[in-house]
């Protein structure tokens, strides 16, 4: 993925992340509502993304090694492909802490101005 895209992703998800921090300081009731389908989420892409990982790697490998048994005297080139950054692993426990402290945003700032109806 170029630089421009990676720039569209993430300011995208700079841009979610924040929303949902004010949704949830601003309508804390609403927010513990959409907590679980958001949590759900969040594991939920993790697991595919870690399946589909298995799969490639496992699909890679059994293809080259069946390539090798119909022919053994063939050198076949593989493609390369990179290693997955070990960052990536740690997006979805990142997402769940900070969708959990935003649930408990209420207790630690205290009620807001949609609880209290002072302006």
């Amino acid at each position: 993925m170029n630089g421009f895209w990676q720039t569209v992703f993430g300011g995208l998800a700079v841009a979610a992340f924040s929303g949902l921090a004010i949704a949830a300081h601003k309508y804390p009731l609403g927010y513990r509502r959409i907590y679980l389908p958001l949590i759900c989420a969040v594991w939920g892409a993790w697991a595919v993304w870690i399946v589909y990982q298995f799969g490639v790697t496992a699909g890679s490998g059994q293809a080259a090694l069946e390539i090798l048994q119909l022919n053994p005297t063939l050198l076949i080139k593989t493609p390369l492909s990179s290693a997955t950054p070990w960052w990536y692993y740690f997006v979805a426990p990142a997402a769940y802490a900070y969708l959990s402290v935003l649930r408990l945003l209420p207790e630690l700032l205290g009620p807001s101005e949609s609880e209290t109806g002072v302006k």
